[in-house]
């Protein structure tokens, strides 16, 4: 009766196991975007960075007021892509997909150098799925380097003071 109850269980757990929506063709989309996202770095193509976004995204950049849209989102990219020496890399460490299947979140880190300075930091992502194709819906991304400590102010020297006139006689 022990065997026939663990079959049972295990028939019931393996059903169950098959009702979960698989996520690993989506991990392999995003993936290749994220892939495809690198090389339009390396390209310096804004346009094709642009085209991986749904048109109501944002960027929500460090330090930086947010990129909404498509456009926006477009010239951040350009403006990026144009500092000296920019070499950027980013990489997953954890998806998370919701259960309805069209959303996902990419959790990872990042690091970039550019003007002979190299920041790293971490990443979330916001996957949506439209028309069948993964778009980002949101890309929120935050140095781990300390904030710079504000510029000190110059030293303004008071005058000296001027001793009273005597009163007059």
């Amino acid at each position: 009766m022990k065997s026939k109850t663990s079959v049972v269980v295990l028939v019931f757990a393996a059903g169950l196991n098959a009702c979960a929506p698989s996520t690993e063709a989506d991990e392999a989309a995003i993936r290749a975007a994220n892939k495809a996202w690198l090389a339009a770095i390396v390209a310096k193509d804004a346009k094709a960075i642009g085209a991986m976004h749904a048109e109501d995204a944002q960027m929500l950049p460090p330090n930086a007021p947010k990129a909404v849209g498509r456009e926006a989102i477009e010239k951040g990219w350009e403006s990026l892509m144009g500092l000296p020496g920019l070499a950027l890399t980013f990489e997953t460490e954890k998806f998370v997909f919701a259960k309805s299947a069209d959303l996902a979140v990419d959790i990872g880190t990042y690091s970039m150098t550019a003007g002979g300075q190299t920041d790293t930091g971490k990443s979330v992502v916001t996957w949506t799925k439209r028309g069948g194709k993964w778009v980002v819906l949101t890309d929120m991304f935050s140095s781990d380097l300390p904030v710079a400590a504000p510029a000190a102010a110059p030293v303004v020297e008071a005058p000296a003071e001027t001793p009273a006139a005597p009163p007059a006689p």
